[in-house]
């Protein structure tokens, strides 16, 4: 609010000195506001950070596995998904119960003029 009056007031008494001083306010809180939301959302998701340089150890309380890359955990994810899908329909794909998106196996249309 503050560098947004400052802002304000430069513009209108012509003073570049306010306005220079109500814009760097602005950009400073906008900046830490973009700060904030990313390091909330870094909290939620409960994503550790990057480690230094220094080779400290790892932060405690994380979700992480040692030794395992993202892309690594989201492969054991999708392996999870499809093992529960197919003990959902008996284990075999197509089988009877199965969901074939309404689509009929073993009927062919024949179209005539």
């Amino acid at each position: 609010m503050i560098g947004a009056g400052l802002l304000a007031a430069g513009t209108v008494t012509h003073r570049a000195y306010l306005e220079a001083a109500g814009l760097v306010i602005v950009l400073l809180s906008l900046l830490s506001l973009v700060a904030a939301v990313a390091s909330r959302r870094r909290y939620v998701a409960g994503v550790r950070p990057a480690r230094s340089a220094a080779g400290t150890t790892a932060a405690t309380g994380t979700k992480r596995r040692p030794g395992q890359s993202r892309r690594a955990r989201m492969m054991e994810r999708m392996d999870q998904r499809g093992r529960r899908r197919q003990d959902g329909n008996g284990g075999a794909r197509g089988g009877p119960g199965a969901d074939t998106g309404g689509l009929v196996h073993g009927l062919s249309v024949v179209i005539r003029d």
